[in-house]
């Protein structure tokens, strides 16, 4: 990572960020289904899990340096 690449980081984690408040806003108000939009962030930039992930196998792989992001 260069100093070039600091802005779209920060856009990206900021992104991010709103989508998470956003999920956890949604849930706290009791609508349906408000992991659909974190979801649909993920499948947007193709990050989904793959099926049958572990949360624990994704934290370890995310503390280990390797969060599997492709931006």
């Amino acid at each position: 990572m260069t100093r070039d690449d600091t802005p779209a980081m920060t856009a990206a984690y900021d992104e991010l960020l709103a989508v998470a408040r956003a999920t956890v806003a949604a849930a706290a108000l009791g609508e349906p289904e408000p992991l659909a939009i974190l979801a649909g962030y993920l499948a947007e930039h193709a990050q989904l899990p793959p099926v049958g992930a572990r949360p624990a196998q994704l934290l370890a792989l995310a503390s280990s340096g390797w969060g599997g992001g492709g931006r």
